[in-house]
């Protein structure tokens, strides 16, 4: 994903992430912590605006708990967008 300099808006939600949308269109493109804590860092990116979806078959997808334990539920490959 690339996009020009300046062209993402970030703002704060609570005290732990960071959200990132399109100064354009308004779109959410990421979220990332405020804080770094190293090598354990979580980001979150919408891969709806990925613009060839072909470009997603195979990559690795890391399912985890995010309401309890924040542990790996499972990994597994992602055959075909699910949109």
């Amino acid at each position: 994903m690339t996009m020009k300099a300046g062209a993402l808006e970030r703002y704060a939600r609570g005290t732990s992430l960071y959200f990132g949308h399109c100064r354009r269109c308004g779109c959410v493109v990421l979220w990332e912590p405020i804080q770094s804590s190293g090598d354990t860092d979580r980001i979150g990116i919408n891969m709806r605006l990925i613009e060839n979806p072909d470009d997603l078959a195979n990559i690795r997808v890391h399912r985890f708990d995010g309401a309890k334990t924040w542990r790996t539920v499972k990994y597994c490959r992602l055959v075909e967008p699910q949109w």
